[in-house]
């Protein structure tokens, strides 16, 4: 007898996106708001979710923040909206271009999609 378990990512979309003035870049534009967990299932059937994390991607320099578990869940319900002061930035290494948008490693000084140069 076979027995499949499987534990995978699960993201969905919480609102259609806060009008913000980014952190990052300065510019307008828009915060989407997302859950993440992992899912377990049992041949093939997901049973209960855990490990959920709330982040935030904006539309004009398309940077994920992370938000605190009781913003997002707040969030989610639509008791708050979105501010700009929720937004927690993440670490990572990659950056996004503020012209086209696009990943680029944290050592290039230049944008190699558009040229673009790198704001510190």
């Amino acid at each position: 007898m076979f027995v499949f378990i499987t534990v995978s990512p699960k993201e969905k979309q919480v609102n259609d996106g806060e009008p913000i003035i980014c952190p990052s870049c300065g510019r307008m534009g828009r915060a989407v708001v997302f859950v993440q967990s992992q899912v377990f299932c049992l041949f093939f059937i997901p049973l209960f979710s855990f490990s959920k994390k709330y982040t935030a991607r904006t539309t004009c320099c398309h940077r994920a923040f992370s938000l605190t578990k009781e913003n997002g869940q707040r969030i989610e319900k639509g008791d708050v909206r979105l501010q700009a002061e929720d937004l927690i930035r993440t670490g990572y290494t990659n950056d996004n271009c503020t012209q086209c948008g696009e990943t680029i490693s944290h050592n290039f000084r230049y944008c190699p999609h558009c040229g673009h140069p790198k704001e510190e």
